[in-house]
């Protein structure tokens, strides 16, 4: 009867882990837009690493530090980076 429970416990942890992960994924439109299941993989690596490090550090060659406010908003959806401060070095 232990046993029963044991596993029980163990596949519902698995069940809940991968239901989790699965509709995390499907919220961020890189990792929905994925074409195959490494390229997924790579792109949550990245996305992992940058919630980690929490900061999005604007540096354009091209692209003037003024435009950020305007594709900023739009990178950060896409990526699913909502809550990452932007710093914008001034030249």
């Amino acid at each position: 009867m232990g046993y029963r429970k044991v596993i029980a416990g163990i596949g519902s942890i698995c069940f809940l882990l991968l239901w989790c992960t699965i509709s995390y994924g499907a919220d961020i439109p890189a990792i929905r837009d994925a074409k195959d299941s490494a390229e997924r993989d790579r792109v949550q690596a990245l996305i992992n690493g940058a919630m980690k490090e929490n900061v999005l550090d604007w540096t354009g060659n091209m692209i003037e530090p003024k435009h950020a406010d305007h594709i900023i908003p739009g990178f950060k959806e896409y990526y699913g980076l909502s809550n990452s401060k932007l710093i914008i070095p001034m030249a």
